[in-house]
This record gives C-alpha cells, sequence and structure tokens, in this order.
C-alpha cells in the first residue's frame, strides 16, 4: 500500500507540474497577443512615422508579430473579401489575419504596417455601397492638366485592371480624336488626356470633337473629371510646364503679360466668355462626378457614392509629387517648389485671380455640386472620408517600408506607376495586369 501511494503521489505531482507548464505556456501566449493587439491598435497617425523602412516611436519586434498565430479568428466570404467579420473567441485576444505573410516580409515594418492596413481594409468595408447596387463601369474620364489627374487616371487603371474591363488603348499620350482604335472600341474606362497640352486648343469646339469621340468609344458612358482651385491651379501649372523652360520669365512677369489666362478651362476649349455660356449651358451637367483635388477624399467618397465603387477601388500612392526635394518632371527637369496661395503678395495674388476668372465659374459650380452630395449622402459622410484618409495613410505608409518582399514590392509598384507607365502597360486588347497581396481586396 505504502508503495502504491508513493506511485500515487509522484503521478500528482507529475500532473501538476505539466498542467503548470501548460497553464504558464498559455499565459504567455495570450500575454505575446495582448501585446500584438496593444501595438496594432496603438499605431496612430502620429506615431506611424516611417523612415527609412523602420517605424518610428513603435519598432515591433517579429517576435510579437509572429505569422506563425493562429488565424480562425477572422472569417472571410467568398467574394474577393466584401464581407469580413472579426470574431474574437476569447476577451483580449487581438485582431489576427488568416492569411500568411511572406517569409521575406520583414517583421520590423512589412508585417506589422500590412496587419495595420488589413484592419483598415475591414473597417472601411461597412462604408461600401449595397450590393444591389450595381456599380458603373463605363466610364468617360476626361483627364486635365496639373489637377490630380495622374492620380485620379491611375485609380481608374487598377479598377479596370481589377474588374477585367477593356482599357482603350492609345497609340500617343494624347488621344488622335481623328482615331478610334478598333481594338479597344468600345472601350469600358479612357485614362488619357485628349489634349496634350491645352494651351495648343484654340476654341471649345475642340472639346465638342472629344465629347463625341468619347460618346462613341465609350457609349453610354458616365463623364468623370478633375479640376482645382483656380489659383493654386495657375501657380502649379507655371512652376510644372512654365518655370522649367530656358530663359522663362519670373511669376511676376509673366502674370503681367496676361499669360495662361484661364488655363484651368483651356482643358475643355474655352478661352471666352461666350464659350464659358455654352460649356455651362450644354456640358457641365453632362460630368456625374466633377472631383475637386483640394478636396480630395471628399470627392472620392462622393465619387464612390456616384458610381457604386467600394473605398478600396479608391485607394491611391501619391504620383507627381513636387513638394519633395530635388523633384523632375518628365524630361528630368527640375521642378521649384510650388508657393501657396496665401505666401503671394495681395497685388500678385488679385492679377492672378483676374486672370482665372472663368476658371472661377466652373469651380464654384462644382463645389455647390460637392456641397449638395455631402448633405444628401448624411451623417455618414464624415466618418467615411476619415476610413478612406486612413486606408489611404496606411497604404502609403506599407509601401515606404525599406523590408517588403518581393510580392509587396511588386504590388506597391504597381500602385506608384506613373500615368506614362500605366498607359504602356495596357495590352493591345485592352487588358491591363494586376498586382495583389493575399490579405487585401483583389
Amino acid at each position: 500500500m505504502a508503495a502504491q501511494r508513493r506511485v500515487l503521489g509522484f503521478i500528482a505531482i507529475s500532473f501538476s507540474l505539466v498542467l503548470g507548464a501548460v497553464i504558464g505556456s498559455l499565459a504567455t501566449s495570450h500575454w505575446i497577443k495582448a501585446k500584438q493587439f496593444y501595438y496594432l491598435n496603438n499605431l496612430s497617425r502620429s506615431e506611424l512615422k516611417v523612415k527609412n523602412g523602420r517605424i518610428n516611436d513603435h519598432t515591433v519586434s517579429s517576435t510579437h508579430l509572429s505569422t506563425s498565430q493562429p488565424r480562425s479568428s477572422l472569417i472571410v466570404s467568398s467574394e474577393k473579401h466584401q464581407d469580413r467579420n472579426i470574431s474574437n473567441n476569447h476577451v483580449g485576444v487581438p485582431f489576427q489575419s488568416k492569411f500568411p505573410r511572406n517569409s521575406d516580409c520583414g517583421h520590423t515594418c512589412c508585417v506589422p504596417l500590412s496587419l495595420k492596413l488589413e484592419k483598415e481594409v475591414l473597417s472601411s468595408q461597412r462604408h461600401n455601397p449595397s450590393k444591389t447596387n450595381r456599380p458603373l463601369h463605363r466610364i468617360s474620364y476626361i483627364k486635365t492638366h496639373k489637377t490630380g489627374s495622374s492620380t485620379l487616371g491611375s485609380i481608374m487603371y487598377r479598377y479596370g485592371a481589377r474588374n477585367e474591363l477593356i482599357l482603350y488603348k492609345s497609340p500617343t499620350h494624347g488621344l488622335r480624336l481623328n482615331y478610334k482604335n478598333p481594338k479597344t472600341t468600345p472601350a469600358d474606362i479612357v485614362v488619357y488626356h485628349y489634349s496634350g497640352i491645352p494651351t495648343g486648343l484654340r476654341s471649345i469646339d475642340a472639346w465638342k470633337r472629344a465629347f463625341e469621340w468619347y460618346n462613341g468609344v465609350v457609349p453610354e458612358g458616365t463623364f468623370i473629371t478633375i479640376i482645382r482651385e483656380p489659383i493654386s491651379h495657375y501657380l502649379s501649372y507655371y512652376f510644372f510646364y512654365d518655370e522649367p523652360k530656358a530663359g522663362s520669365l519670373p511669376l511676376e512677369d509673366f502674370v503681367e503679360q496676361g499669360n495662361n489666362a484661364n488655363i484651368l478651362m483651356r482643358d475643355f476649349g474655352v478661352r471666352t466668355h461666350s464659350e464659358m455660356q455654352e460649356f455651362m449651358e450644354k456640358y457641365a451637367g453632362a460630368f456625374k462626378t466633377i472631383l475637386l483635388s483640394n478636396r480630395m477624399q471628399e470627392s472620392l467618397v462622393i465619387m464612390a457614392r456616384d458610381l457604386g465603387w467600394s473605398l478600396w477601388d479608391l485607394t491611391y500612392t501619391k504620383l507627381l509629387d513636387s513638394s519633395i526635394a530635388d523633384f523632375r518632371r518628365w524630361d528630368g527637369k527640375p521642378v521649384k517648389r510650388t508657393p501657396h496661395s496665401s505666401e503671394l503678395d495681395r497685388d500678385l495674388h488679385d492679377k492672378i485671380e483676374a486672370l482665372t476668372k472663368l476658371d472661377k465659374i466652373f469651380y464654384d459650380y462644382a463645389e455647390r455640386e460637392l456641397e449638395k452630395k455631402i448633405k444628401t449622402y448624411g451623417q455618414g459622410f464624415s466618418e467615411a472620408v476619415r476610413a478612406l484618409d486612413s486606408l489611404v495613410f496606411s497604404l502609403n505608409a506599407f509601401c515606404s517600408c525599406n523590408d517588403l518582399g518581393k510580392d509587396e514590392s511588386s504590388f506597391c509598384r504597381w500602385y506608384s506607376m506613373s500615368d506614362m507607365k500605366y498607359e504602356g502597360s495596357i495590352s493591345a486588347s485592352g487588358h491591363a495586369p494586376v498586382k495583389s497581396l493575399s490579405f487585401l481586396p483583389s
């Protein structure tokens, strides 16, 4: 009996030790997950400053962000990630991704910011249109100059690629209005400028021909364009196109001579007051959405509502950012920093204002239309704008990492293509390549 008691005692002690080890392991595991949850949920905008591929203030170790953690808590539908629900089985268990990260996605920046981006995508989906609203796919996009139009064009390009739409293929950077490529006509989306330089358009007749061309190439297409606050636009156009030229005039002299009057409306062939009146009466109402680049996120949220697109469809990385040091335009010439209109002296400001009166008419119209749509959108508008802003910020932060893997780098390059590059990637049949990552909507 004594021997039996000793054996039973030994078994009890061993069981206690094993049980304690298991409990300790589980506690440690949950502590690690809880700490991962803390990091992911406290990476605010001010803390997600990426410099040289590292996250300042919150450098998360690979231990805290191990991709070997269980991922069963994320439930995903089969329809391109459109309906995702996060379900935590235990209180305090953090957000977990069902999708493993590539082994070459670094744990210093790539992994944590990919998780942050995935969370933002999931969060934004409550703002997506109802599935009963069929999205509009045929887009006559009128690309303007120095308005953020290359960025908007890249959004159109990626939407066409992801949805296997026909993108019109032009043999030139500017469309030829006397030519319709038979291989890509009819098309679903056009992403090119219809005019190489707006100063070359001598009258509204050029716009009339373009309007007919778009209606022929994109039957029943939805007209979309983007414009910019007129004084800001005038300055941007001058510093990008005119100032870099050899022997260019200083801004003050350039303005004094009356150059580039109503340069925004010249993209529509408008030069005179009578042409402006005709444009407003016959064509302004043809645009379903007119985006304002100085109110980009608000405009994009309205465009999403107008077209029935998701917020993810509208994400972008900034292109042609002339605010960065040593920025150069397409021909390699340096572009000086564009001053803000508030930096101009009053006399120069007033002179530019006088040169852009026709531009202001169309801009004011577009801003009124935007305000009407915001009011109609309802209380969820501000929240949708914040959601899109967080998506775009998280995407740009992720693509700033210097420890991205091969697939992640390819995805970010796809997002950051210039207009000439994404135009060039359209195949002869009008299709474009798609880059995607497993944890993001395709």
